[in-house]
């Protein structure tokens, strides 16, 4: 338990220096479930029908609100890098289900914290017609599935990324397209439980993959301390 809260008290020292920008974060999710709507008054916008405006809200939601629970992920994992911090995070012999929990935990916190708004403008507002598919039991469980693989693709961006400034992009365009996969299963899937499952089983192998990448660090430091 003190490890988890060193850790955590690490994660929550990143955070306030980015604190500032949250509520310019917390836009986003709001911006992209209204701009469907909007954009179908738009002559000149992008055309598609009606009937998807509530998916694309939907995603742009998970998307909007996975950017303002994960900005501390990826800062906390190149801050890591840069001040390299990851030779003495690998060559303590520190439980890596800690570590991952700690990395894990302000997201998942922010998460909660960041739905409020646009989830219940995409539910309250009336902007779009009701759909069966789009329960808010799954875009809450999406939403936090979405950030979990943020914080976990960060994690292995940090351990196999050389160049810090192409770190927060990479996590980026890989969660963009796992959350395309999903908004793709939801478009053609009547039965919302494959997307369900597909969610999932997309957590638990990038958590397997993280966990497997950590451990295989700590290894390859603690050879070279050896020498």
């Amino acid at each position: 338990m003190r490890i988890y809260k060193a850790l955590l008290q690490n994660e929550l020292i990143i955070l306030k220096r980015f604190a500032f920008w949250l509520p310019i974060f917390q836009l986003l999710p709001v911006g992209f479930v209204i701009a469907p709507y909007t954009n179908r008054y738009d002559p000149s916008g992008i055309h598609y029908p009606e009937s998807i405006a509530s998916v694309i809200a939907f995603c742009g939601c998970m998307i909007g609100v996975a950017m303002f629970a994960c900005v501390n992920a990826s800062q906390s994992a190149a801050f890591e890098k840069t001040e390299g911090m990851n030779y003495f995070l690998f060559s303590q012999n520190i439980n890596k289900l800690i570590y991952i929990l700690a990395k894990a935990t302000v997201p998942i916190i922010l998460s909660f914290i960041g739905e409020i708004l646009p989830v219940s403008i995409f539910y309250l507002s009336g902007l779009y017609a009701p759909d069966s598919r789009l329960e808010i039991g799954l875009l809450m469980l999406s939403i936090l599935g979405v950030c979990l693989i943020w914080t976990l693709i960060s994690i292995l961006c940090s351990i196999y990324i050389k160049e810090v400034a192409n770190m927060g992009v990479t996590s980026f365009g890989l969660t963009a397209a796992v959350l395309v996969g999903l908004g793709a299963l939801i478009l053609n899937c009547t039965n919302i439980i494959i997307p369900i499952m597909m969610l999932l089983s997309t957590v638990l192998i990038l958590f397997l993959l993280a966990y497997y990448a950590l451990k295989r660090k700590e290894e390859v430091i603690s050879f070279e301390r050896m020498d």
